[in-house]
């Protein structure tokens, strides 16, 4: 009777240990959430009219943090958008569901940034709805979000400079 006992123990701590982790669901809207973490970007395109010298070009393609700016998410096939706002250094963490991503940039992007080196537009559906690429994610992640900023769509003078 004892041993029978004691092999009913073992089998249920064995049976206790060997199950999988079910992933916490979110109490608001009951889906799994992924923790994304990282540092967002930019670099430049030059966009004047004379051709520029190295050191203009090195300028240009110098990456910089994203400061203090809304960077947003929007999950593919989705309209809505999921915001986050990176610190002093260009860092974010933000839960998402899992799936592909994609990602932008926000009006508030132009006055947060100590070296904003071309003349970006106050608003500007091209060149803030615009996706600056796109990650896929199943678990936590760390990733750089790398944005390129090319000439500013807006500016009607644009073509006279390329």
């Amino acid at each position: 009777m004892k041993n029978l006992l004691y092999l009913s123990i073992i089998l249920i701590f064995v049976s206790c240990g060997n199950q999988k982790k079910i992933p916490k669901k979110n109490n608001d809207n009951q889906k799994i959430k992924i923790t994304v973490s990282g540092v967002a970007q930019y670099n430049t395109t030059y966009c004047g009219g004379a051709k520029p010298t190295p050191q203009i070009i090195s300028q240009h393609e110098k990456l910089r943090e994203i400061k203090n700016s809304t960077i947003r998410f929007k999950k593919e096939n989705d309209t809505q958008f999921i915001e986050v706002i990176t610190d002093a250094k260009g860092n974010f963490k933000i839960d998402l569901e899992p799936g592909t991503w994609e990602y932008y940039i926000a009006e508030d992007f132009k006055k947060n940034q100590d070296e904003a080196i071309m003349n970006l537009p106050d608003k500007c559906d091209k060149f803030y709805n615009i996706s600056y690429g796109e990650f896929t994610t199943k678990t936590n992640i760390t990733i750089n979000l790398m944005f390129h900023l090319k000439c500013n769509p807006c500016d009607s003078n644009i073509n006279n400079r390329q």
